[in-house]
């Protein structure tokens, strides 16, 4: 779900998170499993297409 404008700083957290080679491998790993996910109408796209 999007984080609405007034969670600027949660959405620039989130943002340094993924910037985290670590946390950028879970993602990488993941994305296979994402289409199953019944949230993922509402994921970024980023999440589950790496050319996004």
């Amino acid at each position: 779900m999007p984080l609405p404008a007034a969670q600027a700083a949660l959405s620039a957290y989130v943002e340094r998170l993924m910037a985290h080679a670590e946390v950028a491998a879970v993602v990488d790993a993941a994305r296979p499993w994402f289409k199953y996910f019944p949230g993922r109408a509402g994921l970024a796209r980023r999440y589950y297409d790496p050319q996004a």
